[in-house]
């Protein structure tokens, strides 16, 4: 973990090949797979939903694995693989998502607003704005999810 009572444990102390060799697949998938969806001719946004998609990792289920399968500072140790990759994995991903974004690889317009990039839905934004009148479906907050309880309405 990040502390522990052996050094030998600790997060921070291991030897460089402990950080390559776990930070090594988050690379290695995220240019991988940029790689093969271009060579399949997905349009950009695609290719960097496909990045992301092979970079990202459940790392709560390693960390899982990890607690049952291990004790001691074997324990400290295996819980800092799945801990440091999704350190290296988050940092990876918004490094990525940044440069593909102002590449004008995204739904994203490059001059806008990071603050506004993040919060809006480009593609529900672009299907509202090309199909105006399209029905929109929302299940009723009474938390029963008959038919009955959908609210249909015309987008305007």
């Amino acid at each position: 973990l990040i502390s522990s009572t052996s050094e030998d444990a600790s997060l921070w102390t291991q030897d460089a090949k402990f950080y390559i060799g776990v930070a090594l697949p988050a690379l290695i998938g995220v240019v991988l797979a940029t790689f093969l969806a271009t060579k399949a001719q997905l349009e950009k946004p695609e290719r960097v939903s496909v990045a992301v998609e092979g970079c990202y990792q459940n790392t709560g289920i390693a960390t899982s694995v990890a607690i049952t399968m291990f004790q001691g500072s074997d324990l400290a140790t295996a819980i800092g693989v799945p801990l440091y990759y999704g350190i290296v994995e988050a940092t990876l991903l918004a490094i990525f998502c940044l440069f593909c974004w102002k590449l004008g690889w995204t739904k994203a317009p490059v001059n806008e607003n990071i603050c506004v990039v993040i919060a809006t839905s480009y593609e529900v934004e672009k299907a509202r704005l090309e199909s105006p009148n399209a029905i929109e479906v929302v299940a009723n907050a009474k938390g029963d999810q008959d038919v009955e309880d959908m609210v249909f309405t015309q987008t305007q």
